[in-house]
């Protein structure tokens, strides 16, 4: 009851004007004469004479709340001027994702990614191709001067990981983490001010490694149905695992032994990460810690085996992590 009280009822309450608003974007249409006087402040105009479509607002929010509602979620506690450039960041980090996750084979997705690659370019001379995630992206992009660099590692990591079916240690794992969930998180301190906090920064790293252990674990039964394996080899040999077992979604101790390393070592980074001194307003974009925490506890709860029903369906945490997040988000903490 305490949670949704006072301070707490109004951050649930942002929480729940933001779904709405997002929601109900559409319905004002794209004529920019429709929209209402008080736009929803993530609709940001560029400084020069570029500015997104509404529509592709839009998009953008259900390209993230369809494929990425744990990070939608953590939107909702940001401060409102940034949300938009948050949402937009998400989305093309979706889009990007898809690119590798959906092609038949490595050389198309390469193509893809490299269509992706060449937005970036358009991107930075504000003339993004007519793609609604690149049109948000090249707003948010100059509306707060984000870097480009952080973005085009989104992309280089996933082409890196095309033509490799299995790390080769846990620091190749936390590599990939940092140059894919902790290039957001960076982009999301840009956002706020707050980048060029060394705390926030350190801690940013150790956040978005343990965020990306965490979501390659969540993948494990989606990776092995298409027989690819993230976990490293030099974990899987230590135990003993069969692959094959691995592909065939069987599970065995030598597996739940596996998952249990690569998931204490990301807790360690979560620990690490608390150490670090960080600004109350960093903190926010540290909240994606708790999609790490949440999961790695159902982890513990079923003792580590990934392939049990209960860890097939993401749904019966998604209360626990936003009551997690409303609550670390009260406490000025992540």
């Amino acid at each position: 009851m305490g949670l949704l009280s006072g301070r707490g009822g109004a951050a649930w309450a942002s929480a729940a004007v933001l779904g709405r608003d997002l929601c109900t974007w559409s319905a004002w249409g794209s004529n920019a004469s429709r929209l209402p006087r008080n736009r929803p402040s993530w609709h940001l105009p560029t400084r020069r004479s570029f500015e997104t479509r509404a529509e592709s607002w839009d998009i953008c929010r259900d390209t993230v709340q369809s494929r990425d509602m744990d990070n939608m979620l953590c939107l909702a506690f940001l401060p409102k001027d940034v949300q938009g450039a948050c949402l937009a960041i998400r989305a093309f980090n979706v889009e990007v994702g898809s690119a590798a996750d959906k092609a038949r084979d490595p050389k198309m997705a390469e193509v893809r990614l490299g269509w992706w690659m060449q937005a970036l370019d358009g991107i930075r001379e504000q003339s993004p191709p007519a793609h609604p995630v690149a049109e948000a992206l090249c707003s948010a992009v100059h509306h707060f001067s984000l870097d480009h660099t952080l973005l085009e590692s989104l992309i280089d990591w996933r082409k890196r990981d095309l033509y490799s079916k299995q790390p080769e240690t846990i620091d190749s794992l936390e590599l990939y983490a940092e140059g894919t969930q902790t290039a957001m998180i960076n982009l999301t301190l840009q956002a706020l001010g707050e980048f060029e906090h060394q705390g926030s920064v350190a801690a940013a790293s150790h956040v978005g490694q343990a965020v990306g252990l965490t979501l390659l674990l969540r993948g494990t039964r989606f990776h092995a149905a298409r027989n690819r394996c993230y976990l490293p080899k030099s974990v899987t040999s230590a135990n003993k695992l069969n692959l094959s077992t691995l592909v065939k979604g069987e599970p065995s101790q030598e597996l739940s032994q596996c998952v249990f390393e690569i998931a204490t070592e990301a807790k360690r980074h979560l620990e690490l990460a608390k150490e670090k001194e960080t600004t109350r307003k960093a903190r926010k974009a540290l909240l994606s810690a708790e999609i790490a925490r949440t999961y790695l506890d159902l982890l513990e709860k079923y003792d580590y085996d990934i392939m049990c029903p209960q860890l097939a369906n993401p749904s019966p945490s998604r209360v626990s992590l936003q009551l997690a997040l409303l609550k670390n988000n009260l406490l000025g903490r992540f």
